[in-house]
């Protein structure tokens, strides 16, 4: 399982290959399935890569290529788009986008943090990139097999 949790709000989880994705409540006791799941949604979850919740958006990239937006509320699917490519590294989101590296063709691609799938660049790093990137100091850090990048906020 891998969850984030969201401010007190409680957690998101995600669970095995095409697994199921849930929203659980914090605090109960002992079997808590039927009283603090909030919403599930029975398929779509990742294996490997960590999804991230942003601007009350869950998004998840799945290792053979589809990036998924969910209301973090209602669990509604938002948007669902295929990348011709492989993940396994997490996604990250900055600056009203989310950043999801690529193994198979070596690129980071770049989404629009909204409510349409909308591809905003997709940039050839020269090398796989299986590490998740990093943000820190308003800065993207972008590790691939032989480089790590460091690009500046605006």
């Amino acid at each position: 399982w891998q969850a984030a949790e969201v401010r007190g709000r409680g957690a998101f989880c995600t669970s095995g290959r095409n697994g199921p994705i849930l929203a659980v409540r914090p605090g109960g006791e002992g079997d808590v399935t039927d009283s603090r799941v909030q919403w599930r949604v029975r398929a779509g979850g990742p294996y490997l890569p960590s999804g991230v919740v942003y601007r009350n958006r869950v998004y998840l990239v799945t290792e053979p290529g589809y990036v998924a937006c969910y209301n973090a509320g209602t669990g509604e699917e938002v948007w669902r788009s295929r990348v011709r490519d492989t993940f396994s590294a997490s996604l990250v989101a900055a600056g009203g986008r989310l950043y999801a590296p690529s193994e198979r063709h070596n690129k980071v691609y770049v989404f629009a943090a909204g409510d349409e799938a909308k591809l905003l660049a997709e940039n050839d790093m020269g090398a796989k990139c299986l590490a998740t990137p990093a943000v820190a100091g308003g800065e993207l850090f972008i590790r691939t097999a032989t480089h790590l990048y460091c690009i500046p906020g605006e």
